[in-house]
């Protein structure tokens, strides 16, 4: 009883507080989103799927500067203690600056499309070239929720979307081959837009932006743009590198069923980063008002944070590296059974990722040491790239996940050491104020 009593004192209040919401919402877009992706895989051929690999692969490097970096700018400075004016001022700029820069995004993705070579992968990028428009829109929605704490919410559109994209993943796709599957991703993002816009009119969010609220200063403008522009530059090399290792491939070896090999391989490592993840999402408005009090105390913060998180991968990690051929063979089939090797290395990186480098990335930004994370993501894409031009030439596709692995635990160490180095100092200064 008294076991019973305390798992309950324990669960209340993340009912309270929405995470369970959050959590279910990122396990229901991860776990529909998965489902159909093992659809999709086992319905196209291998040469087909590494086509689209491919053209997906050019159009993320691209999809980095959606909204020019404005979405961060609005968890940043809308979750700090400031005065509503201020907030509506950073919404309405946010807003405007970030879809004006889409439309151009959008012409230069259906530009490269137009000239990209093999057609087939020219072809789907320019069907892609809408994606920064929806995508920026539903994005700003959805981030606005989060800000609000509208924690429960932003749950319930993430699992409208997750069932919205598996349902529309495997209909189009049977349907149209690739080319439903695009037009799928421009279905669900206007659903799940319109789902969110409906909660935020009925929490008055709408009625709040109409309200008379001075323009953003020139100063404000400045701080903001030059946080999104630091944002952008560490969000581009930190995706690079996870999408260098493709990228590599396709220099190196050139084959369409060896990227389609390393995707599969790495999809169920990347589809269970959804729990730290979600963990992020709920904890980061809490970090970034707790570190705005008191940045001294937020080392302890940080410390009860990575207990959380360590375990939590470690328990997955074992589970993967264990069933590895099982789960494989029972989700993608035989034809993708020689993937297993390769799997094992990436979960090791999951670990890694999930246990540590996720909140000591996002607890740098909390801090808004924006430059030292654009930093060590630098030096992370540069390590990458010459570690995959020499292993993949000797080991193939191995390679090219030993290498991810090495970097990210010597980022990861980077990270910890200059994370504990600046709060010890934050620390110290703290108490040279009391006394």
């Amino acid at each position: 009883m008294k076991f019973a009593e305390n798992v309950k004192n324990r669960i209340a209040p993340l009912i309270q507080n929405g995470f369970l919401w959050i959590f279910g919402g990122n396990f229901a877009a991860q776990f529909f989103g998965f489902i159909s992706s093992v659809v999709v895989i086992r319905n196209l051929s291998k040469t087909d799927y590494g086509v689209y690999v491919d053209a997906s692969n050019i159009y993320s490097y691209m999809a980095i500067f959606i909204g020019m970096g404005m979405i961060s700018a609005i968890l940043q400075f809308c979750s700090e203690n400031v005065t509503q004016e201020r907030k509506i001022s950073i919404y309405r700029f946010a807003f405007s600056m970030g879809s004006l820069f889409n439309i151009f995004l959008a012409l230069f993705i259906f530009a490269v499309g137009s000239i990209y070579k093999p057609d087939g992968a020219g072809l789907y990028l320019r069907m892609m070239c809408g994606y920064p428009i929806v995508i920026y829109t539903n994005n700003y929605l959805q981030m606005t929720l989060r800000v609000k704490r509208k924690n429960r919410e932003f749950g319930l559109v993430y699992i409208v979307y997750a069932v919205t994209i598996c349902g529309g993943n495997i209909v189009f796709t049977l349907w149209w081959g690739i080319a439903g599957l695009i037009i799928s991703s421009y279905f669900t993002q206007i659903v799940s837009a319109l789902m969110a816009f409906r909660f935020l009119k009925k929490a008055g969010f709408f009625e709040e932006l109409a309200m008379p609220a001075p323009k953003l200063a020139t100063d404000g403008k400045r701080e903001i743009s030059g946080y999104c522009m630091l944002c952008i530059a560490t969000d581009f090399v930190t995706t690079a590198l996870v999408l260098l290792d493709i990228t590599c491939l396709n220099y190196v070896l050139g084959d369409a069923e060896i990227l389609a090999d390393y995707k599969v391989a790495s999809a169920i490592p990347s589809a269970m980063m959804f729990v730290p993840t979600s963990l992020v999402t709920y904890f980061y408005p809490l970090m970034v008002e707790g570190y705005s009090q008191n940045p001294g105390r937020f080392a302890n913060q940080l410390k009860e944070y990575v207990r959380v998180f360590v375990g939590v991968a470690l328990l997955l990690l074992i589970i993967m590296f264990a069933f590895a051929p099982i789960i494989i063979y029972i989700v993608y089939g035989e034809k993708y059974i020689g993937v297993v090797p390769i799997f094992r290395i990436l979960c090791v990186n999951f670990f890694v990722n999930a246990g540590i480098r996720k909140l000591l990335t996002n607890a740098i930004y909390v801090m808004k040491r924006v430059k030292i994370n654009l930093m060590l993501a630098s030096l992370a894409g540069v390590l990458n790239i010459v570690l995959d031009l020499i292993l993949i030439g000797k080991l193939g596709s191995q390679g090219a996940a030993i290498a991810t692995v090495a970097v990210t635990v010597f980022i990861s160490v980077l990270e910890a050491a200059y994370v504990m180095h600046y709060l010890r100092g934050k620390g110290t200064a703290d108490e040279l104020k009391t006394e």
